[in-house]
């Protein structure tokens, strides 16, 4: 295949695009935060094969918020007369999904619908589904009215092997999107217990059953040179490149940039601080830095360990700091401008409650 699927794709992105069109059965998109491996990636390719192609494909991932950002990637594509493309199904139960995508339910739309040979209709003149690998992966009535062409795997890095056996055989060509070093398998058993003694399996790859399928697959391909059926995204276009920088160094090998030239995103990711002058130790940092750590003391007054009151009360102060530095900018902050990462509910709740007491709205700021 030539020409750019996409003229609003990088050179990379189209190239790669071009590989996974072409590749003869599976293709491994290795994408790091911030390279589109969804909202560009996934969008154009779903885009690409409805209008140049017969293909039905199939479109799931592990959770429920990743299908809704599936979801919400394929309602961007639009028609022929410029309406938004809702020609597709969704596997799964109302519970779990984003209300905005809730009338695409195969279970709400099998309702409206009196006969039997309507339903098999509806399945088999659909050419887009999606769902979790779990909800999918138990419908198996699915797959004896329906046959698929392509399958597509967001966050494959996240799924284990098991989940995915019974799944991928039921199309010739399998496309498995995800990133081992920022979303690997979550996997409770300790590492002595999930390690493989198999001369054989380990020959495959499989040398410790915690490591999905992607992973294994990325890594067999790089070791045997298989360059048609794997390939990286170097470019995102999410963080300021002094905020990349870290990641950069510390989980991508230097593989990870900002935006090429040419893009007018690339010139924020270069933006120059521009703060008001800082009167305080700790306004002076944040004002010269884009990315700091700062070290605090163990809380050893509270009888839960996972609540620690030294960073929640230093929360307070990186909130009330950053106000004042964006206060004469021009554009101060706004409700929803901070959030706020934690490990555990705990510390949430406690970081809440400081924000309450310096007053400031807890509901401005997103603590999770």
């Amino acid at each position: 295949y030539e020409g750019d699927i996409a003229t609003t794709l990088t050179d990379e992105q189209n190239r790669i695009l071009r590989s996974i069109i072409t590749a003869p059965d599976y293709f491994l998109l290795w994408g790091p935060p911030g390279t589109g491996k969804t909202s560009q990636m996934l969008h154009h390719l779903v885009r690409h094969l409805l209008n140049n192609s017969g293909e039905s494909l199939l479109l799931v991932a592990y959770t429920n918020r990743a299908v809704d950002e599936i979801c919400e990637s394929i309602e961007r594509i639009t028609n022929a007369d410029g309406t938004i493309f809702k020609d597709y199904l969704r596997i799964g139960s109302r519970y779990g999904v984003d209300p905005a995508f809730e009338d695409q339910l195969l279970q709400l739309k099998s309702q409206q619908v009196n006969k039997r040979a309507e339903l098999k209709a509806l399945v088999q003149n659909t050419r887009v589904f999606v769902g979790t690998v779990a909800s999918v992966g138990g419908k198996h009535e699915l797959f004896e009215l329906k046959q698929f062409d392509r399958i597509i795997v967001d966050e494959a890095s996240q799924i284990l092997e098991p989940l995915l056996a019974g799944l991928l055989p039921r199309a010739s060509r399998t496309l498995l999107i995800g990133d081992h070093r920022q979303l690997p398998a979550v996997v409770q058993q300790r590492t002595a217990d999930t390690k493989v003694y198999d001369a054989q399996l380990q020959g495959i790859g499989l040398k410790n059953l915690s490591t999905s399928l992607f992973e294994r697959l990325y890594l067999t391909a790089q070791q045997e040179g298989w360059s048609w059926a794997y390939d990286q995204l170097s470019h995102q276009g999410r963080m300021h490149q002094d905020i990349m920088a870290f990641p950069a160094r510390a989980f991508y090998d230097q593989q990870l940039q900002i935006l090429p030239e040419g893009i007018p995103h690339r010139l924020t990711q270069l933006h120059e601080l521009s703060l008001v002058p800082a009167t305080a130790p700790l306004d002076e940092t944040l004002s010269k830095n884009r990315l700091v750590f700062l070290p605090t003391q163990p809380d050893h007054t509270h009888a839960d360990p996972k609540v620690n009151g030294f960073e929640a009360d230093l929360m307070v102060k990186l909130i009330q700091a950053f106000t004042r530095l964006y206060a004469a900018t021009e554009l101060p902050l706004q409700a929803g401008d901070i959030g706020i990462i934690t490990p555990y509910r705990a510390q949430i709740a406690h970081i809440r409650r400081c924000l309450r007491t310096a007053n400031l709205p807890a509901d401005d700021y997103q603590v999770d």
